[in-house]
């Protein structure tokens, strides 16, 4: 059994229209919703909320494995949707992080480190460089989700 945290996910940019029945398939078999204890009650709330993200859209989990939205993760970098996860640390296992992926980023994006470890495991040489990289977390634009279809936004 995979260790569970509390965990959310703003995700943003152009869906191809003919994949946004598989967003609304993945979203829901992740069991997120809009805060920590409402999910949505129909597949129109759920489409509606996304429509109505100004700067991307939020998404809330309870007792995530791993802090991980494995699916959606995986169909935001196959779509090219910019994303922000962020969850809670596990005891001594892990802590808490917050890591911010962009179309055309390598791996899993770029993760804010702030332990002695993480930043060695980084190789961030010096204050500076350190600095540098939280800049990157000070403000994580995340563009508002657009249906598009033919290749033209809705």
């Amino acid at each position: 059994m995979a260790d569970r945290v509390d965990a959310t996910i703003t995700i943003g940019g152009p869906v191809p229209a003919d994949r946004l029945e598989e967003l609304l398939d993945v979203i829901e078999s992740e069991r997120l919703g809009r805060d920590w204890e409402e999910r949505f009650q129909s597949r129109d709330e759920l489409l509606a909320y996304l429509q109505d993200g100004a700067e991307g859209v939020t998404f809330y989990g309870r007792e995530v494995s791993g802090g991980e939205f494995d699916e959606l993760a995986a169909y935001c970098v196959e779509v090219g949707l910019t994303y922000v996860l962020t969850y809670d640390g596990y005891g001594c296992e892990w802590g808490p992080a917050r890591r911010v992926r962009r179309p055309g980023d390598a791996g899993d994006g770029v993760t804010c480190s702030l332990n002695a470890d993480d930043i060695r495991f980084v190789g961030l040489a010096d204050v500076d460089a350190i600095l540098e990289h939280l800049r990157l977390f000070a403000d994580p634009h995340v563009p508002p989700v657009e249906i598009e279809d033919s290749g033209r936004p809705a």
